[in-house]
């Protein structure tokens, strides 16, 4: 069994630690690098932010019982990366269709661009509302210039508007998806876990989604599963465990893209055989 306890606490403390200074060592190796390493060593770099922001927490569970909930919080966003970064992978061999991937990725922030444009009257109260509206205008028009890949001229107005899904992906080896509805739908979680699911190579991997969205459970609220935030810490550090086998894993595949010494991988599969070994003796 895994108990809410500091035994268990400094176990997971080490692994973590353990796998920050892995991933600081794969980091270091590189200087020049293509669109696809950059890419995961971006992703290596949010997970092992986001550890230290675990670690940091950690320090003061369980005494403080209630950081349950703020720990949960950064581990699933750990879980959201590596489910990324696995499902980025599949498209490794074509850098054209793993670039599109990105372009969907950067949808989302498109439209959050979009949002601070058509609502910077909200961070300027009082000021003159002409001005307000160049600024705004000033803003989509860098937005069109940086992002222009993602726009395309409406045929009835002439503007620009964001492309879509199967128009971004236009280029890409369609054989590479395992749902072909995929192909014309935005990117979205659940199509990434299937992906994931549906590929022999990963699919052992498919369970980390099932983590992520438990561990989701404490990011919004609804009356339904107001009782999550009543359960034993011991469940919550059993779910960290886990998480931390999955993100370790794929931490460990991302850096074997990536193309890394095999010299600075060996610590990363160490440290993931020892986690392994400590929770088959402590099995639920």
């Amino acid at each position: 069994m895994i108990y809410a306890d500091e035994k268990n606490r400094d176990v997971l403390y080490r692994h973590i630690t353990r796998l920050i200074d892995g991933i600081d060592g794969v980091g270091l190796q590189f200087k020049q690098v293509s669109l696809i390493q950059q890419t995961y060593l971006d992703l290596l770099r949010r997970i092992r932010c986001n550890l230290i922001g675990v670690a940091v927490q950690l320090a003061q569970w369980p005494a403080e019982p209630e950081l349950k909930v703020p720990i949960s919080l950064v581990m699933r966003t750990c879980l959201t990366d590596a489910i990324t970064g696995l499902y980025l992978a599949s498209f490794h061999q074509h850098e054209e269709s793993f670039r599109n991937e990105l372009h969907l990725l950067d949808r989302p922030y498109i439209s959050y661009l979009n949002f601070v444009a058509d609502n910077l009257n909200l961070e300027r109260p009082g000021e003159d509302p002409a001005v307000v509206q160049q600024e705004a205008q000033e803003l989509r028009d860098e937005m069109h210039r940086k992002g222009q890949h993602m726009f395309i001229a409406d045929p009835k107005t002439g503007s620009l508007v964001p492309k879509k899904p199967g128009q971004l992906r236009a280029t890409s080896d369609l054989t590479l998806f395992k749902d072909p509805k995929a192909v014309d739908r935005p990117l979205t979680e659940s199509d990434m876990f299937h992906q994931i699911n549906a590929l022999n190579a990963t699919q052992h991997l498919s369970y980390l989604y099932r983590l992520q969205r438990d561990l989701s459970q404490q990011h919004h609220y609804c009356p339904a599963n107001r009782d999550t935030i009543q359960f034993d810490g011991a469940y919550f550090c059993a779910q960290w465990f886990k998480s931390l086998v999955f993100v370790q894993e794929i931490a460990g595949m991302l850096a074997n893209l990536l193309g890394t010494d095999q010299e600075l991988i060996k610590p990363l599969k160490q440290n993931q055989a020892e986690l392994i070994d400590y929770l088959s003796g402590h099995n639920e």
